[in-house]
């Protein structure tokens, strides 16, 4: 029986794309209280948040970063939107938003990728998630592995509907395996490969095959 893809398209809000967006931003990103420059000099805080406001001495809380993680995404949201002609799915958008909140909203605007997704080939734009994997480090342009490995991640789950076996295959060669659960906001929980569950739902503790199996489901 083929899966019900028009079914669970049309269960995915836009909301929960950004819910989605946040969640999958947050496997990437530590979380620091205090800002800081990250590899390239840019002054950052919370979850990899960064802007005019966020300059040396600032201090925040968890909540605070939350709400800078959540505020910028959706406004990255509200300015891709009116450039994109294509229907997305939840995870397309979350995506989406992943690489825009890494690289910055106004290049992800102007990219090949929302061009080519624009024109209905949607495999051709997961391709272009893995363009984005260098920064500029001396004034040389450099492939960073932490980039990389998240562009894979992206790429993959730009594509986990239309090819949930590629998807699961490169998230787990990407992600770290968490064996114990990590805290998220609204009592909800991290765990194995990136699965998120309500707390009181959610095994305290998996292995690689019980990471696997959440992961699938």
């Amino acid at each position: 029986m083929a899966a019900p893809t028009i079914a669970v398209d049309e269960a995915f809000s836009a909301a929960n794309g950004l819910r989605n967006a946040a969640y999958f931003i947050r496997m990437f990103e530590g979380l620091e209280l205090d800002a800081y420059q990250d590899v390239v000099g840019v002054w950052t805080i919370g979850f990899g948040t960064t802007g005019p406001d966020v300059r040396p001495g600032l201090h925040i809380t968890p909540d605070q970063a939350m709400r800078y993680l959540e505020d910028y995404i959706t406004t990255d949201w509200q300015a891709l939107d009116d450039g994109l002609t294509a229907e997305v799915s939840a995870q397309q958008q979350a995506a989406i938003l992943s690489l825009s909140y890494n690289v910055g909203r106004g290049r992800v605007a102007q990219s090949t990728l929302l061009e080519v997704l624009n024109n209905g080939d949607y495999d051709a734009a997961a391709d272009q998630f893995l363009v984005w994997n260098q920064a500029r480090i001396n004034g040389e342009l450099t492939v960073m592995r932490g980039l990389d490995r998240r562009r894979h991640a992206e790429r993959a789950l730009f594509r986990i509907a239309p090819d949930t076996d590629i998807a699961e295959t490169v998230i787990m060669a990407n992600i770290p395996l968490m064996r114990e659960t990590v805290a998220l906001a609204e009592d909800r929980v991290m765990i194995g490969y990136g699965s998120v569950a309500p707390a009181e739902s959610a095994p305290r503790r998996v292995d690689a095959v019980a990471a696997q199996e959440l992961l699938r489901s």
